[in-house]
């Protein structure tokens, strides 16, 4: 009986020294993965410009399977954009410097020059385009590729 109860003892403390070495590997692996993790570095873009990459997924949108017990926020992303216009856009070649009183525009040619400029109001011509309405911060100018808006 005696021999009996010895074995069970020595059984269950060897199944305890088991579990508890698993979990000391398990949580030393974690930490030396953990120690030496280096984070990728973001794409560097000019000062007001975006990155189009798209980010790096194992799925392809809504409708694939998702692996283990992740949830999906995003968006579906499609893997042929839709491509810009390819016809011809509006082009200005005038800088707005500022509005006054949402009635008086300051316009130049030059962005490196802001004393080569002029103040203008709606219904003028300057450089060939003209003058239709004027906002905030913008105006709306119609020359020879069309009308659009130039923002401040």
């Amino acid at each position: 009986m005696k021999q009996i109860r010895i074995a069970l003892a020595t059984k269950y403390w060897l199944g305890i020294f088991a579990v508890s070495g698993g979990i000391f590997v398990w949580g030393l692996t974690s930490w030396i993965v953990a120690r030496f993790y280096q984070p990728s570095m973001p794409v560097q873009t000019q000062v007001g410009k975006y990155s189009y990459r798209l980010p790096e997924t194992d799925h392809q949108g809504r409708t694939d399977s998702l692996p283990g017990d992740r949830l999906f926020f995003g968006g579906a992303v499609s893997q042929n954009p839709v491509p810009a216009e390819t016809g011809i856009s509006f082009h200005s070649s005038l800088i707005l410097w500022g509005t006054i009183a949402g009635e008086t525009a300051v316009v130049g040619l030059d962005p490196n020059s802001n004393t080569a400029t002029q103040l203008v109001r709606v219904g003028e011509v300057f450089a060939g385009e003209k003058i239709i309405t004027i906002g905030s911060n913008y105006i709306v100018v119609k020359n020879q590729t069309g009308t659009g808006r130039v923002n401040l």
